[in-house]
């Protein structure tokens, strides 16, 4: 019998390869509520995950050979006016943590579900069976 499979373990990884972003964030963390432009050549128009997944904000903009775009990323500050969020209704979650303060709104109960009007009385389905019956199927 002849051996199909070579069995091995995988290379190891390239040094180098990937991307560590833990300098760049700390350095946006440095200057809060400030863009800087991270990626001036990106591929896609999805910034890096890595950026997000650190809770800072990303946007890309295509460059003018429309096949790149430039990544821009800033760390929020917590000012309202430079938040993502800022102006589109959205309200802080949750219970408030200083005494005293007022309690968090409820949410309203979920609408009853949509009750449909009775069928008709069109006989379509009805005269179908009846045919069918009729002619012994």
């Amino acid at each position: 019998m002849v051996e199909i499979l070579s069995w091995q373990d995988p290379p190891t990884r390239n040094p180098g390869r990937g991307n560590d972003y833990s300098k760049v964030i700390e350095q946006l963390k440095a200057k809060p509520g400030q863009w800087a432009l991270v990626i001036k050549d990106w591929k896609t128009t999805a910034a890096p995950a890595a950026f997000r997944q650190a809770g800072c904000e990303t946007t890309t903009r295509r460059n003018e050979d429309g096949k790149t775009w430039s990544v821009f990323v800033r760390y929020p500050n917590g000012d309202p006016k430079t938040r993502a969020d800022a102006g589109n209704g959205r309200k802080a979650q949750g219970t408030p943590t200083t005494p005293g303060a007022a309690p968090a709104q409820q949410q309203p109960a979920p609408a009853a579900p949509r009750q449909l009007p009775p069928p008709q009385a069109s006989g379509g389905y009805s005269k179908f069976l009846a045919s069918q019956r009729v002619n012994g199927r």
